[in-house]
């Protein structure tokens, strides 16, 4: 799933360059986080993880600010790129000029993908 996940950075990446925004970069300890939750909406489809904690708990590394973006059963990286930038928060999430890092993860099961 790691070329989808890159995919999806590559769009928007493309997107925000052409909003005069900083393109993201791939972290690998965030991406390692995004796919465990990823794994996680499964179970519960929500910013809280399956124990009730926050999905800030995950994250392994110090952080100054969080966003979180989530979906399930879109297809392929464009879909949920989409989907993603149709909705305000995860839209804002996307085009938010103080990140500088990113973690994408997807998880595929029974032929329905899950994106954080």
């Amino acid at each position: 799933m790691q070329s989808y996940e890159d995919e999806v950075l590559v769009i928007l990446n493309k997107a925000r360059v052409e909003k005069g925004l900083h393109p993201l970069v791939m972290n690998e300890s965030l991406r390692a986080s995004a796919r465990v939750r990823a794994v996680e909406i499964i179970e519960l489809f929500d910013h809280k993880r399956p124990d009730g904690s926050s999905a800030t708990t995950v994250v392994a590394i110090p952080w100054s600010y969080f966003g979180e973006n989530i979906a399930a059963g879109h297809p392929n990286p464009i879909s949920v790129y989409n989907a993603w930038n149709k909705s305000a928060g995860h839209h804002r999430n996307m085009f938010y000029e103080n990140f500088r890092k990113i973690g994408i993860g997807c998880y595929r099961i029974n032929n329905l993908h899950y994106w954080v």
